[in-house]
């Protein structure tokens, strides 16, 4: 009965209406992600993410998704998020499956209102497919499960990919049908028994389909420069989605003998050996002093030395 109340309640408020819901970003730089920290839904998200795009710039605000204090927390997240990190392209907002009471949250007015006033566009992934939220029906988009909103919300490469060679192959289909019915016509006029004077008759015909397919030519080749363009552009964004492109700009990435990247100095010791992996090519290199709290064998407590490699020193990746 509550939730009927609330949903007739927000309804008659406009919340609901197709006219306010914004559209999600094809290819969204930054997303943001509301839930808990320990749940399965953050794990099912961020796997697919990376999957997809592992140079996806994710940002995730933790909060409890049940119990007392939870719609609190769920509402002051998305409006922090919204305050100081306007630049987010989608925010998704939700968590994994359970009992009625357990989603219940994500029913209360003070989390509807939030997602109504944010900024940043909200796709809702509450429980099962079965389940559906007050969140549900004010968010821009729904999305069965916080998986399926990972999936929604950033296409695949190969799909990407697909698209670009499919509105490619539509264009050239497009123009050779152009052609092959003017050449059709021009056979039909010249095959005509009517033309008492051919020449005569050819003229005018003739004078159009020149300034036609000359008409065409510089059309399709601004359709085809722009589609060009376009793919270019596709191209570039795919590129900088690549993990290998900041190698580029000096990084490089830095893996132990086992070929495990690390991350943090304070898991080397002295007398580590590690891997360098440049844009072009690798090079070997060993600690001479120690790191943090230990090292990949023993830990030490200096900052660590490299020797050996090639090249100047260089930032790494990770």
């Amino acid at each position: 009965l509550a939730f009927e109340q609330m949903k007739k309640k927000l309804q008659a408020e406009g919340l609901f209406d197709q006219a306010r819901k914004r559209p999600i970003p094809a290819l969204p730089q930054k997303i943001a992600v509301v839930t808990s920290p320990t749940g399965a839904a953050i794990r099912d998200i961020l796997s697919i993410l990376k999957r997809r795009y592992a140079n996806m710039h994710i940002i995730v605000a933790p909060v409890k998704v049940q119990g007392q204090g939870s719609k609190e927390e769920i509402a002051q997240a998305i409006k922090d998020l919204n305050e100081n990190f306007p630049e987010i392209d989608v925010m998704l907002v939700g968590r994994g499956g359970g009992a009625m009471e357990d989603l219940w949250a994500f029913n209360e007015e003070i989390v509807a209102r939030a997602i109504a006033g944010s900024g940043i566009p909200v796709i809702s992934c509450v429980g099962h497919e079965t389940d559906f939220t007050i969140a549900d029906f004010v968010a821009d988009l729904r999305a069965p499960t916080p998986s399926a909103a990972a999936e929604l919300v950033v296409k695949s490469k190969v799909e990407l990919a697909a698209n670009i060679a499919g509105l490619e192959r539509r264009l050239l289909q497009s123009l050779r049908i152009y052609y092959e019915n003017l050449q059709g016509k021009l056979h039909r006029l010249i095959s005509s028994r009517a033309m008492l004077n051919p020449l005569v008759l050819l003229e005018r015909p003739v004078r159009r389909l020149d300034d036609a397919l000359e008409g065409l030519f510089f059309a399709s080749a601004d359709k085809l420069r722009r589609a060009g363009e376009k793919l270019n552009l596709q191209g570039e964004k795919l590129k900088a989605l690549s993990p290998l492109f900041p190698l580029r700009k000096g990084y490089a990435i830095v893996k132990d003998a086992r070929g495990k990247a690390v991350k943090t100095a304070a898991v080397l010791a002295a007398g580590d050996r590690l891997l360098l992996q440049f844009a072009q090519g690798k090079a070997e290199a060993e600690v001479l002093g120690a790191g943090g709290a230990g090292g990949l064998a023993d830990r030490g407590k200096q900052k660590p030395e490299v020797k050996g490699g090639k090249g100047p020193e260089q930032e790494t990746l990770w």
